[in-house]
């Protein structure tokens, strides 16, 4: 009865610093490919025969399993790219309302602050680290994308010569 009356929130209020984010990908918390795609295309022959081992039936498992990872790579790249533009329309923001408190409110550094913070938590210098984090991630999702498109690829292959 207790835990009906507590409210629950699907999502957090604010999302996670970027540091806490990018530590919870160090960890592991987060998807990384387990190969990368040189060491893929240098151990094709070897991964091929293993794969040709497998019945039809586990082979087809695998393959929608690849199918799976590689969609949810996709998805991770239009959310990262978004993450990418927010930053950007943001910095974009902050410098018009930078522009126009010297060109017309005169505001005092004080009060600028106070309705910077009103808009928004993080400053430029914030931002602009935000971004430079969202394009290394998308840089490294990109490559998983690659490694997961290149194993479905061989399972594929594999599966129509059967």
């Amino acid at each position: 009865r207790e835990r009906m009356k507590r409210k629950q929130r699907p999502y957090p209020m604010y999302p996670a610093p970027i540091e806490v984010r990018y530590a919870a990908r160090v960890m592991g918390r987060e998807h990384n490919p387990y190969v990368s795609f040189d060491e893929l295309r240098k151990h094709t022959g070897l991964l091929e025969s293993g794969l040709k081992q497998l019945r039809s039936s586990t082979l087809y498992k695998g393959y929608k399993a690849k199918l799976a990872a590689r969609e949810t790579a996709c998805q991770r790249l239009v959310v990262t790219a978004w993450e990418i533009e927010e930053t950007e329309r943001l910095t974009a923001f902050l410098d018009a309302l930078h522009t126009e408190n010297e060109e017309r409110l005169g505001f005092a550094n004080e009060e600028l602050r106070s309705f910077r913070s009103f808009l928004s938590e993080r400053g430029h210098v914030d931002v602009d680290d935000d971004r430079d984090y969202l394009q290394a991630i998308y840089e490294d999702e990109c490559e998983i994308l690659r490694v997961t498109s290149a194993q479905a690829k061989q399972i594929s292959k594999i599966l129509g010569s059967r």
